[in-house]
C-alpha cells in the first residue's frame, strides 16, 4: 500500500511503500519480524523491468522513479516469504558465540 506520495504531484518528493501481512487472526504487528519482505517496482509498460527497490516492511523511493509519462503505471509490489523459528548459529558444526550468548540466525522460508 502507499502510505505517502498516493498522488505524484510536482511538489512530491518522494512515495512511502508500506507492506502488510493478514493472517485469519487479523493484521500481524511489526511483520518484518517475522518474514522477509522483498519491495519491487514495475510499470504497466510491455516487458517492463522489475526493480528490486528495498527490504522490510517500509521503502520510501524517490518520486521521480514513477516518471512524468501519464499513459505510463507505475507498480508496485512485495514478495513475503516466512521466516523459520530462531536457531544456533553454526560453524563447523559448532554453534557461533558472541559475548558469552550463542549467536541465532532466522533465514527466509523459499
Amino acid at each position: 500500500m502507499i502510505t505517502r506520495g498516493k498522488f505524484v504531484r510536482p511538489d512530491t518528493s518522494e512515495i512511502e511503500v508500506r507492506a502488510f501481512v493478514d493472517s485469519p487472526k487479523g493484521q500481524i504487528i511489526d511483520p518484518q519480524n517475522y518474514f522477509d519482505m522483498t519491495h519491487i517496482f514495475t510499470t504497466n509498460e510491455k516487458g517492463a523491468p522489475q526493480t528490486v527497490i528495498g527490504y522490510g516492511e517500509t521503502v520510501v523511493v524517490p518520486a521521480s522513479i514513477v516518471g512524468k509519462d501519464p499513459n505510463v503505471r507505475p507498480v508496485f509490489g512485495v514478495e513475503v516469504f516466512e521466516r523459520t523459528a530462531l536457531r544456533p548459529m553454526m560453524i563447523n558444526g559448532k554453534a557461533v558465540v558472541i559475548n558469552g550468548k550463542i549467536a541465532t540466525i532466522s533465514i527466509p522460508k523459499k
